[in-house]
């Protein structure tokens, strides 16, 4: 998180199993996204997938933002 701060990263996003692993990733301050994320995959498919948490780094602003939002967290485009 502190490589994160000097970066000047807004939030950290974080992909897990948030029934599993939720609470221990609770401690460190990230929170489980109401919606699931999106993100495109180099085919041009997009994606929806839950299990997404996010952590305030620079802007509580932004994480407050997404965090309370009601539409899907778009990650941009993915190579996986």
């Amino acid at each position: 998180m502190e490589k994160l701060k000097d970066a000047d990263c807004d939030v950290a996003y974080l992909c897990t199993d948030t029934n599993k692993l939720g609470k221990l990733y609770g401690f460190a301050g990230f929170q489980k996204l109401k919606e699931k994320y999106t993100y495109l995959g180099r085919s041009g498919k997009r994606y929806y997938d839950g299990g997404g948490m996010i952590a305030p780094i620079a802007s509580s602003e932004i994480f407050q933002k997404i965090v309370n939002s009601n539409e899907s967290f778009d990650l941009g485009v993915g190579d996986w």
